[in-house]
C-alpha cells in the first residue's frame, strides 16, 4: 500500500491514510489527486524527484524531445515543461499499457475507502449522462484534463475516428474554449 507522508493534505488521500496502488493510480488519473501522484512517485522511486528522472528517461526512449519533469504531479514549475507532440506521444505509449487503458476508460471508480473518483473529461463520458451530454463526442474513449496557473486549461483526448486512432492536445486554453478546440480537432 501506498503511505501518505504530509505531502499534500487533500481529497483522495489524508496525511497518514494508507491505500492501495490501484486506489492511489485511480486517485491521480480521475479526480487529479496530486497527493496520490506525488506518495506514488516517492513508493516507486524513493522521491518525486527521482521519479521525475525515470519520467524523463522513459520521455526520451519514446521520442519526446521537448519534455522535461521535475515532479510526479505536473504542478507548475519553471523547470518542468513539455510541448503538445510529446504529450501525444506519451498518451499515445501508455494507451499501448493494458492496465493503462483500463484506468484511462473508467468513468467512475470507489476505492476501498470509500472515496469515490470520477473522469472529468466531458468528451469521454457516456451521452447518457445529463451533465456531461452536450459535450460527448461517439469516438472519443479516454482522455486527461488538467488546469494549473501557469498551464491554463489542458485536454489530452483519444478518439476513434474511422478506425483511425486520433490524439489531440489542447494546451494554455480557458474555460471557454479547450473542449471547442478539441472538437475541431477532431
Amino acid at each position: 500500500p501506498v503511505k501518505s507522508h504530509g505531502y499534500n493534505d487533500g481529497v483522495c488521500m489524508y496525511v497518514g491514510e494508507q491505500m492501495t496502488y490501484k486506489d492511489a493510480l485511480y486517485g491521480m488519473y480521475l479526480s487529479s489527486a496530486n497527493e496520490c501522484a506525488a506518495q506514488l512517485g516517492m513508493s516507486w522511486a524513493g522521491s518525486t524527484a527521482a521519479f521525475a528522472e525515470l519520467m524523463n528517461a522513459k520521455a526520451a526512449q519514446i521520442g519526446c524531445t521537448g519534455t522535461h519533469f521535475v515532479n510526479a504531479h505536473g504542478l507548475d514549475n519553471a523547470a518542468h515543461y513539455t510541448t503538445p507532440y510529446d504529450m501525444a506521444l506519451i498518451f499515445n505509449y501508455a494507451l499501448q499499457n493494458a492496465r493503462f487503458l483500463e484506468m484511462a476508460t473508467t468513468y467512475s471508480y470507489t476505492t476501498t475507502t470509500g472515496v469515490t473518483c470520477e473522469m472529468g473529461h466531458k468528451m469521454v463520458h457516456p451521452a447518457s449522462d445529463a451533465a456531461y451530454a452536450a459535450w460527448h463526442y461517439e469516438g472519443a474513449y479516454a482522455g486527461k484534463t488538467g488546469k494549473t496557473a501557469n498551464a491554463g486549461r489542458t485536454l489530452v483526448t483519444a478518439a476513434n475516428i474511422e478506425g483511425h486512432n486520433i490524439i489531440t492536445v489542447i494546451m494554455k486554453s480557458n474555460e471557454t474554449y479547450f473542449y471547442d478546440d478539441t472538437l475541431r480537432l477532431l
